[in-house]
């Protein structure tokens, strides 16, 4: 019963965080869509002292891998098209360094053979 309120009222919560956040200009989860507002990223380092965050920990740990990667893909997606000029080739450089550090954290933690 205690689980069915917590569910409940995280249903009802969800939308109005997530609400706020967006108002506030805060991205969020590109799996789930929640805002860091409230829900904790997964910070992949793919550069010294340097790391980003594709997806909350929730969907890190529990989406399939193929959706992590899709997700890591639009995350490079969009700096590459924020990306002035100028540092369009460092950030091409980063999006595949993120790429590479997305996949070797996923192989690790989740097993080559995990989908």
């Amino acid at each position: 019963m205690r689980v069915e309120k917590k569910n409940i009222l995280h249903n009802i919560l969800r939308p109005l965080l997530n609400l706020w956040g967006r108002i506030q200009g805060i991205s969020g989860c590109l799996i789930c869509g929640d805002t860091w507002n409230w829900k904790k990223p997964h910070n992949v380092l793919f550069k010294r002292n340097v790391s980003a965050f594709p997806t909350c920990e929730e969907c890190w740990q529990t989406a399939p891998k193929h959706l992590i990667e899709t997700a890591t893909h639009e995350l490079g997606r969009k700096w590459i098209l924020q990306s002035p000029s100028e540092h369009l080739k460092e950030t091409l450089k980063d999006v595949r360094l993120l790429k590479n550090a997305c996949e070797k954290e996923l192989s690790v933690s989740r097993g080559k053979t995990n989908e």
